[in-house]
């Protein structure tokens, strides 16, 4: 395939120590960023907005989320933790 098909869509700037950790929900409306404080930004990809903050995995002094996984049918997302927690929250 040629890479000259693909553009940059947004370029933005999130807190520090957030985008260490990347996901698209399955349909790509949603963009999951893991920081090192244990939260989760949550940005739409329309115009690259954060729309919501997903918490429960921070811990005083922060630690990194190190990898992120979005189900196939977007109503869980899980976090890996760089002590080796995973953390799931789940749409209700």
């Amino acid at each position: 395939r040629d890479l000259k098909e693909f553009q940059v869509r947004g370029t933005w700037k999130t807190d520090s120590g957030f985008g260490r950790s990347l996901a698209f929900s399955p349909d790509s409306r949603r963009l999951f960023c893991g920081g090192s404080n244990g939260e989760l930004l949550v940005y739409d990809t329309a115009d690259w907005q954060e729309i919501g903050r997903l918490s429960g995995a921070a811990r005083k002094g922060g630690l990194l989320i190190e990898s992120l996984k979005v189900s196939a049918d977007a109503s869980t997302v899980l976090a890996y933790r760089e002590d080796g927690l995973v953390h799931a929250w789940t749409r209700r």
